[in-house]
């Protein structure tokens, strides 16, 4: 008997953008609350303000925007007019 769980299915292209964008806010709430103890002069986290950094820049910067910009955005572009479009705004 295969004891090993049940695979989720495959995520579709936007639901996995939707799914990074979440990880992104859960990111972006531990800055804000790091943010706020430090504001509140409690000692700093060091190691967890690197964490964070480095998951912006690699994760979030390198890899997710890159999606958006190289992938995504084109295909919204040329699906929706671009001065109306949502894509004017974010570019």
């Amino acid at each position: 008997m295969d004891d090993r769980q049940p695979r989720e299915p495959d995520l579709t292209p936007t639901a996995d953008l939707v799914h990074e964008h979440e990880v992104v806010l859960r990111v972006v709430t531990a800055m804000e609350r790091e943010a706020a103890r430090i504001r509140a002069g409690e000692q700093l986290d060091g190691d967890g303000i690197e964490k964070m950094v480095r998951f912006t820049r690699e994760f979030t910067d390198g890899c997710h925007h890159h999606k958006e910009e190289q992938v995504l955005f084109p295909l919204l572009r040329e699906k929706a007019p671009m001065a109306a479009g949502p894509v004017s705004v974010m570019l």
